[in-house]
């Protein structure tokens, strides 16, 4: 008889090999996708399916290929997408000629970097100035994006409609033109692998969106390792709205508008983490003057405010120090958002999810347009596969947006 105990070491070892953290799918397609492949393998004994999943990466890769569902459609998350085609502009503008390379990572059946492909070569860029790159784990969705050609379900959004141009009707569907797959390349591979990033070619712009959420925190440490050897120096990181805010936590900060969900990571020489996390509290600092005496010149030193004090202390790392202010302001009867925001991004630093929770719906409850909370806890939902509550909250934030240019596009979860 199978138990949870049979799936769960199944999923560890996947987790192992993949980097796929088994929260990230859900148990309910885990199972589904091993019963399968155990009818595929003529195996009614979960133990022996196990066994096999061990030692034949064939079968892994199979497994993989039903737990890993692409969905994905041309021009998605287009603040993303306009924020790349502006610094690609304004960098003409100023004379660069020299070629441009694309990442898509997690490209799935191809239509992101498909997008980019057509991004490039209507704003003319010439083709032979720029090439795209689609890496995945699956290679049957690779398959699909090699082949470039896609059903209805690919095209969503008005986002495409100017680019329709760039398809030929089939009786198959809608194919991607000729010269412009010739500038795109696909190929398979596990990019939370230690040996991935090591690469003789740099790119300006990596496109990682939708990909983070379904690996743990160590892992996602390691992709943005990778990434940082894989990126000029003054290349960007594109991520998925979600992903971009935990990136934000491990201390890169956004660059750009911020639906671009648009990151630096070699902003300083080092690629460690700069900052743990930030807050309105930073804008306050910058407003402090030194009050001086006026029947004398010595400078009169005000208290430190503790709230500021806790948040320079996480910036610099010092978590347990940082929340023991916060605890002293919170017995002192401060009752501010920051407050609750900052512990909150003290208690996710450190894991404790629901614990988070709580202190991010208290400074939500006292500032409703508080975003970054907000976004926050659309995070946390992601994690705990609330995906609708996720979707809510981080549409709720997108409202209290003070860029109306950035609320344009239909945020969605999944790959990208």
């Amino acid at each position: 008889m199978e138990t949870d105990s049979d799936y769960t070491d199944i999923m560890q070892h996947i987790e192992r090999r993949t980097g796929i953290k088994p929260s990230g799918v859900g148990k309910p397609t885990w199972v589904r996708s091993i019963r399968k492949r155990m009818e595929a393998c003529e195996s009614s004994n979960i133990d022996a399916y196990a066994r096999l999943v061990a030692s034949s990466p064939i079968e892994r890769q199979e497994l993989v290929e039903l737990i890993v569902v692409p969905e994905t459609w041309f021009f998605r998350d287009s603040p993303g997408l306009d924020f790349f085609l502006s610094q690609v502009l304004e960098a003409e503008k100023r004379g660069r000629r020299k070629p441009w390379h694309v990442l898509s990572l997690g490209c799935a059946t191809g239509e992101e970097p498909y997008s980019i492909a057509m991004m490039l070569a209507q704003a003319g860029i010439p083709l032979l100035r720029f090439s795209v790159e689609g890496v995945d784990i699956s290679r049957r969705a690779l398959e699909r994006a090699r082949k470039g050609v896609y059903g209805s379900r690919a095209f969503r959004g008005s986002s495409v409609l100017p680019y329709r141009k760039n398809f030929l009707r089939t009786e198959e569907g809608s194919e991607v033109r000729r010269d412009l797959r010739q500038r795109v390349a696909f190929r398979s591979a596990n990019i939370s692998d230690l040996s991935f990033g090591f690469s003789a070619r740099k790119y300006d712009f990596v496109f990682c969106r939708n990909v983070l959420i379904y690996f743990s925190s160590d892992v996602q440490d390691r992709v943005l390792t990778n990434v940082s050897r894989l990126l000029e120096h003054d290349g960007y990181l594109l991520l998925s709205p979600t992903e971009s805010e935990l990136v934000r936590l491990k201390g890169y900060p956004h660059t750009g508008p911020r639906l671009a969900c648009a990151h630096q990571l070699h902003a300083t020489d080092s690629v460690v983490p700069r900052t743990i996390v930030t807050t309105d509290i930073e804008k306050d600092i910058e407003s402090v003057e030194p009050v001086q005496a006026r029947e004398t010149e010595t400078e009169v030193q005000q208290a430190p405010d503790p709230l500021v004090e806790a948040q320079q202390l996480a910036n610099e790392g010092h978590l347990d120090a940082a929340w023991q202010l916060c605890l002293g302001c919170l017995n002192s009867g401060k009752n501010e958002p920051a407050l609750y925001y900052l512990m909150g991004a003290l208690k996710m630093a450190q894991h404790s999810d629901n614990e988070a929770e709580e202190f991010f719906r208290k400074a939500v409850y006292l500032s409703p347009t508080h975003y970054d909370a907000l976004v926050n806890l659309a995070l946390i939902a992601e994690r705990k596969g609330l995906n609708e509550e996720a979707y809510r909250l981080w549409l709720r934030a997108r409202k209290c947006s003070t860029d109306d240019s950035e609320t344009e596009g239909v945020v969605a979860y999944g790959r990208s």
